[in-house]
């Protein structure tokens, strides 16, 4: 999965991350697969329950958001 979330552009990740949102019994729910995709990205899903933002500024795995993230 993680080798998955590497090589995936956000707006590929967008749709997984949807997907797995929905939670479709497989046993992965956000609170696993955002942490996987970037470290702060569970944090600013949290503070904005908007996947498609986290995926868009998060995009680079280099990125922190650090306390930036409560400001969105």
């Amino acid at each position: 999965m993680t080798k998955l979330m590497q090589r995936c552009s956000s707006d590929d990740l967008f749709w997984i991350a949807r997907i797995i949102l929905k939670d479709l019994k497989i046993g992965l729910r956000h609170e696993k697969v955002l942490p996987i995709y970037h470290k702060d990205a569970l944090d600013l899903y949290n503070v904005t329950s908007n996947l498609r933002e986290v995926c868009k500024e998060l995009q680079d795995p280099n990125k922190s958001m650090g306390s930036n993230i409560f400001r969105v």
